[in-house]
């Protein structure tokens, strides 16, 4: 069994965790450069004389825009099962990113090990605030990454929209019914969420649910909705226990940054996180405010252990009383255009 894998997801000190994810990132390292002939040559580009991985820092990174041109795959073409495609709302149109069998399914531990510390261990009856997912051939289209990768962490799955985007009022009474005083896992992207509860199209009593969210906050900042108001909408909308937002990627999906109990995004034991300054893109020191880089031992079929956002953030201390080990992350929102000029070139 591979070491890093077996770490408690947030109980594992960094003095533990930063050797065994070091010396899986290096493995990967290498694994990408023999494979994927774009990332070695943006690899050595960064790399430094001794072309040693000392510490994190020196982990080759890409620009998540890279996933927008170029077909980053580690696997032969006819090993690639499936296609991940992000929602693609900007100008340069969606990334791909290439999953083979293997990686699919080690994605897929990852997160339930993740929402497992959320959720607990049973998988709970699971409502999605979403229409079901529709494959596009080998394609999954960006909105309904999420959804199916979530999906492995709950049972029973009942989809509060239809393919229109309306409320199916039956099926959310049903499951309210069914489930909703016992836990239960409610989950939908952040701004699907807000529209159908600010639209007072979705109601329901589930006292028991944890409600699970990200990304959308882009629209939501647009209307002036902080995380407070949200959650105040979402708990008075649905009688929810506990409401959490999650950080990731679909370019490293099954990684995600989980919400403690004090509102920061925390980092797994497969995971970390870096900040870089703009411009430069040299590291920052906790307290800092730059771009955000996220590191994940999971993406074998593409290279997508060591990836550059575009987000702007910066790490902060953990809560005293606070039982999560990790890095602590907050997310400030996309970064200007200035500040991402030229990124694309170095990763």
């Amino acid at each position: 069994m591979t070491a890093w894998l077996d770490l408690p997801v947030f109980g594992t000190p960094d003095a533990k965790k930063a050797p065994l994810l070091l010396d899986r990132l290096a493995y990967l390292d290498s694994r990408h450069r023999a494979g994927c002939p774009d990332y070695a040559a943006i690899a050595a580009s960064q790399a430094g004389p001794d072309d040693v991985l000392a510490c994190l820092a020196d982990v080759p990174f890409l620009s998540v825009d890279l996933f927008k041109y170029l077909d980053l795959r580690t696997v032969p073409r006819d090993e690639v099962s499936v296609v991940l495609r992000s929602s693609g709302t900007g100008p340069r149109g969606p990334s791909r990113v290439a999953l083979d069998r293997p990686t699919a399914r080690l994605q897929s531990r990852i997160v339930t090990r993740i929402l497992g510390e959320l959720l607990g261990p049973v998988r709970l009856p699971m409502l999605i605030i979403d229409a079901p997912p529709r494959p596009v051939g080998a394609e999954l289209p960006g909105r309904a990454v999420a959804a199916v990768g979530f999906m492995h962490a709950g049972r029973d799955h009942a989809f509060a929209l239809d393919e229109q985007g309306q409320v199916v009022e039956e099926t959310v009474r049903r499951f309210a019914r069914e489930h909703g005083s016992a836990p239960c896992f409610v989950f939908g992207l952040t701004s699907t969420i807000w529209e159908c509860i600010a639209s007072g199209r979705l109601r329901f009593e589930a006292p028991g649910a944890v409600v699970m969210h990200g990304g959308g906050w882009k629209k939501l900042e647009r209307e002036r909705v902080d995380r407070a108001r949200f959650s105040d909408e979402v708990k008075a909308a649905t009688g929810a226990a506990e409401i959490r937002n999650y950080y990731g990627l679909v370019e490293q999906v099954g990684t995600i940054f989980l919400e403690d109990a004090h509102g920061s995004l925390c980092a797994p034991a497969f995971a970390d996180v870096l900040i870089r300054a703009p411009g430069s893109l040299e590291p920052c020191p906790p307290g800092t405010t730059g771009l955000v880089q996220v590191l994940s031992a999971v993406p074998e079929s593409y290279p997508g252990h060591s990836l550059l956002t575009g987000d702007l953030g910066r790490i902060v201390p953990p809560e005293p009383a606070d039982p999560w080990c990790g890095t602590r992350l907050e997310v400030h929102g996309r970064a200007p255009e200035a500040d991402l000029r030229g990124c694309g070139d170095l990763g």
